[in-house]
């Protein structure tokens, strides 16, 4: 009678024990599964796959439950990804992707994955394993943005050329872990959850740590000098000081805080000019004088005018409302669709290039997905920080390219998680039903 009571008490303990490690193993894949959307130079096709493959296995052996309810149970966030990724992957060996290769098509399957990735963790209810993975990717990201500060102290251009894609401007520039634009516009969403939880309070235990972070991350964004990417960090910044709590205000302020840097544009000028001229660091100098230019003529020597951005704009939309159904196929600077795409701006490029059918699911993605994450954060204060992150994110999506797997992680992981996992009152949201666990919009 002992030796049976004692064998009925000690299997449960081993299937904790096996449980807590099949935790591990599977949270130590999902850490390599975001190094290599973050850290440049690391994103390998085929051990991103095995990793991929091997932390859904894992994933289902500890929470199968959890596993079900984000990716099997029908639900708009998954299932418009699976449908999109489906729908290219047609097109792609339908040859519609004119001049495309399988990189094109991993590129959007890495998307659609960090898309739908938090998904899971939050049907975990695991704070603990969204913690710790948030913390880790704010280290990668740190120390991306420290070698990304190094090789622009070397060549203060270096991260627009990477930028290019052009081979010969690159030489000499790849292997040294400079981030390019994916992960400069990616840094613009993290410094704003991070900023947001700070004014809000829920970061009050490490404060010191925050701010130090964001400071480091916005001197990054300024010294690679991406016009956009400085453009979207005022305005959420701003957004995050305006304290708005009507959500539907928020696009309006959006477009009165871009009219309002129309108008004060001269007086910023002159300002930053002065800046420039009294800083005595090079580069810093150098960045102060190309945004004084900007904020004055709203152009850049290198970089395309606002005038030639809107005509590349329009010229996607002509392209999209001449093949509307199925759009022109092909891809930006290739063959017959260089002259049709414009190549700088996502969501009128996806009409051009694959038309309603293709491109209306991609947009399907992003909303629901973003508004699933939205209504499972309870604090009033997550919600805006989320909201002035998401608003600057389409907003991006309108006026430039957003499709590459390091915005795509660390706007649908390493923000939410930070909002989410780092604030001193998250627990109590693990305590409350919010009616919104089947992610039904």
């Amino acid at each position: 009678m002992e030796v049976a009571v004692q064998k009925r008490s000690f299997l449960p303990q081993t299937r904790k024990r096996e449980t807590i490690l099949l935790i591990m193993l599977r949270d130590t894949s999902a850490a390599g599964l975001l190094m290599m959307s973050i850290v440049p130079g690391f994103l390998r096709v085929h051990f991103f796959g095995v990793l991929l493959a091997l932390w859904a296995a894992l994933a289902v052996l500890s929470n199968p439950k959890a596993f079900v309810r984000a990716y099997i149970v029908r639900n708009v966030q998954s299932y418009s990804v699976y449908l999109w990724l489906l729908i290219y992957g047609v097109f792609f060996f339908a040859g519609h992707m004119h001049g495309a290769g399988l990189d094109r098509v991993f590129n959007y399957a890495g998307i659609g994955f960090f898309m739908i990735f938090f998904r899971y963790y939050l049907e975990c209810s695991d704070l603990i394993a969204v913690r710790v993975l948030s913390v880790f990717a704010l280290i990668c990201i740190f120390f991306v943005s420290l070698t990304t500060l190094r090789g622009l102290a070397l060549n203060p251009m270096a991260a627009r050329l990477l930028s290019t894609g052009i081979e010969e401007l690159t030489i000499g520039l790849a292997g040294m872990g400079i981030g390019s634009y994916g992960f400069i516009y990616g840094l613009v969403f993290v410094v704003v959850a991070i900023l947001g939880s700070t004014r809000a309070g829920t970061l009050a235990k490490h404060r010191f740590a925050a701010v130090a972070l964001a400071v480091i991350f916005v001197y990054t964004i300024f010294s690679a000098a991406f016009t956009i990417a400085l453009l979207l960090l005022a305005i959420s910044v701003t957004l995050l000081l305006l304290k708005i709590k009507n959500t539907s205000h928020f696009a309006i302020a959006t477009i009165y805080i871009l009219l309002f840097l129309l108008v004060i544009s001269p007086v910023v000028s002159t300002a930053l000019h002065v800046l420039g001229d009294s800083v005595g660091h090079e580069a810093l100098s150098e960045r102060f004088h190309e945004l004084a230019i900007i904020s004055r003529t709203l152009s850049l020597e290198s970089s395309i005018s606002t005038a030639g951005r809107l005509g590349l704009i329009a010229l996607s939309a002509r392209t999209f409302l001449s093949a509307p159904i199925l759009g022109v196929g092909g891809r930006y600077g290739v063959y017959v669709t260089y002259d049709v795409i414009g190549g700088h701006a996502s969501f009128f490029d996806h009409l051009a290039q694959y038309g309603i059918v293709g491109a209306w699911l991609l947009f399907v993605s992003l909303y629901s997905n973003v508004r699933c994450v939205y209504r499972r954060l309870v604090l009033g204060t997550q919600k805006q920080t989320y909201l002035c992150a998401m608003i600057t994110f389409f907003l991006l999506g309108c006026i430039n390219t957003m499709m590459t797997v390091p915005i795509i992680s660390m706007v649908f992981f390493v923000t939410p998680g930070v909002i989410y996992s780092l604030g001193i009152d998250t627990r109590e949201q693990l305590m409350r039903k919010d009616g919104s666990r089947d992610g039904r919009l």
